[in-house]
């Protein structure tokens, strides 16, 4: 058995979901992206002394910080329409694929989960380094499992 490298566990987003998906690929510029779990816990302890903890599962959430934009992507032509349009609610849905390329490929296809997110922009602006939109994906439950095939940037559930 060997470690499974961060670059194995992939996340791809689609910059383009009233149409046919558009994925692309998140990490560049991104040093560390964690799926934050946000379980609920709920713990009491009776007269007896014996404590009950259940746990249930809670919103996940990931942040893509920092994301400078890249004119002409569709990635960044759907940050920006959800800007300048004021987008919320059921505009704001898209989903994101999480391929696991540390298992055994068919051909060109990886095992992934494509999971319904909504996207929260946090900010937009930047420093020196570029036009920056930061946000926050907020999963919705709503997931399928299959394969992704990273040659052709298509999901196919299984």
């Amino acid at each position: 058995m060997s470690k499974i490298t961060r670059k194995e566990l992939l996340t791809y987003i689609d910059a383009t979901p009233s149409a046919t998906a558009t994925y692309y690929v998140l990490g560049t510029d991104i040093e560390e992206q964690n799926v934050d779990m946000n379980y609920e816990v709920e713990s009491k302890t009776n007269i007896l002394g014996e404590a009950s903890i259940n746990i249930t599962n809670g919103i996940k959430t990931t942040t893509i910080d920092p994301y400078i934009a890249e004119s002409g992507t569709d990635l960044h032509d759907f940050l920006q329409d959800i800007i300048d349009n004021k987008k919320e609610l059921d505009d704001l849905i898209t989903t994101i694929v999480e391929v696991k390329k540390w298992e055994t490929p068919t051909s060109d296809s990886y095992p992934a989960i494509r999971k319904q997110v909504k996207i929260e922009i946090t900010a937009y602006g930047g420093d020196t380094e570029g036009y920056k939109i930061p946000f926050n994906l907020h999963f919705t439950g709503t997931q399928s499992v299959g394969n992704y095939d990273v040659v052709l940037d298509t999901f196919t559930a299984s």
